[in-house]
């Protein structure tokens, strides 16, 4: 691997390692110009007999459409190259049309285009030439619209086998966002506009591939949720700060028939009702961080935790938690002896609480069944307590 910018190796030096082979990875940082006649002569050597360039990423660049294309070209000829990382400066639409020339490459795993300023014609351009051998693609934070979404969704669905992650995050234009579920195993589509994911047109018979979901932040309410919640194929779902879902959307994900292993139900406007019906349905990590359950809640919560004997990793951060919750928390962890992992980071847990929690940690640890309790915040006594 060579980190060019980081050495503040020369563009020769760069190309004559790549050319003669002693390069498989090549990464250039920020600092370092790298334009379109940097990538032009980079492109030449790439196809040169003795490389074997299989990844390229770029933390930063000055390209236009004419590096773009010289790039995408000689990834596009090469048959063992794997991943390329476009960095994160934008290209633009013309830029992307031209880099995803590199999508003929038969060896292509991986496509990262975050933040490349891309919109509907760019997002048509990559849906034409997607690979059936591709496997992960990010389009985050880009400007593509319902036309650039409804043209890859169709692209997906010709492939003869399923895209393993895609990623169409904070991009703000994204319209009929379900329809990418269709052929994919992970889609993250976290920081939509309200209405960009349509649950109500959601349809879990022709999403049966999909074992990973992120919907976080997507103004989704818990009629929503409720339909996310009948997808039997999911592993994961994550919809935090969807404020409206509340209990009654982690009823309806607690009864799914999916063989959920973990939920992030963070900021969704829980109370201690909904956070024991997801600790209970057999999910191994549940997060309910941000929730304002307060004291009262979280004593209900501590009380209920021999009843989630599949549970081992709680998300309690920022949930209202003081040195009274901490003291219940503590005695019950004592006795659930399955959970492993407690988060209760940007609580006010005084040194009563603290110390509750630690000895919780060392007599588990005693007994051979070790406990760690995650208290990030910004109080300095909570990460030093004296002992007693």
């Amino acid at each position: 691997m060579s980190a060019w910018g980081a050495q503040k190796r020369n563009i020769d030096d760069l190309v004559a390692g790549v050319a003669s082979g002693k390069l498989a990875c090549v990464v250039v940082l920020s600092g370092r110009a790298f334009d379109d006649a940097a990538a032009v002569t980079l492109a030449a050597a790439m196809r040169a007999p003795a490389a074997r360039l299989t990844e390229l990423r770029c933390s930063s660049h000055a390209l236009t459409a004419v590096g773009a294309a010289a790039l995408g070209r000689a990834v596009g000829a090469s048959t063992i190259f794997e991943t390329l990382d476009a960095g994160d400066a934008t290209l633009g639409d013309e830029g992307v049309q031209a880099l995803a020339l590199c999508l003929r490459c038969p060896s292509l795993k991986t496509l990262n285009l975050e933040a490349k300023g891309m919109g509907d014609s760019g997002a048509r351009a990559l849906a034409a030439g997607l690979s059936h051998s591709l496997d992960k693609l990010d389009v985050s934070r880009n400007e593509l619209g319902e036309a650039g979404v409804v043209a890859l969704a169709g692209a997906l669905k010709a492939r003869n086998r399923p895209l393993l992650n895609l990623d169409v995050s904070g991009c703000a234009n994204a319209r009929r966002v379900q329809e990418l579920c269709a052929n994919v195993i992970s889609l993250r589509c976290a920081d939509l506009a309200p209405g960009a994911f349509d649950c109500a047109a959601f349809s879990p018979l022709h999403c049966k591939k999909l074992f990973r979901l992120d919907v976080s932040n997507c103004g989704l309410d818990a009629a929503a949720v409720c339909a996310l919640a009948r997808a039997a194929s999911l592993v994961e779902l994550r919809y935090a700060g969807n404020a409206d879902a509340g209990d009654a959307g982690a009823a309806a994900v607690a009864i799914s028939d999916a063989p959920l292993a973990l939920i992030d139900a963070s900021g969704t406007g829980l109370t201690a009702t909904g956070a024991l019906a997801l600790m209970k349905c057999g999910a191994a990590s549940v997060f309910a961080n941000d929730n304002a359950f307060g004291e009262a809640g979280i004593a209900d919560i501590a009380a209920g935790l021999p009843g989630a004997p599949e549970l081992r990793t709680l998300g309690l951060s920022k949930t209202g938690m003081g040195d009274e919750g901490a003291i219940a928390m503590s005695t019950a962890l004592t006795s659930a002896v399955d959970v492993e992992t407690l988060e209760v980071g940007g609580n006010a847990i005084g040194d009563a609480g603290t110390k509750a929690l630690r000895r919780a940690e060392a007599s588990r640890a005693a007994a051979g069944r070790p406990l760690d309790i995650a208290m990030l915040d910004d109080r300095n006594d909570q990460r030093e307590i004296p002992g007693d």
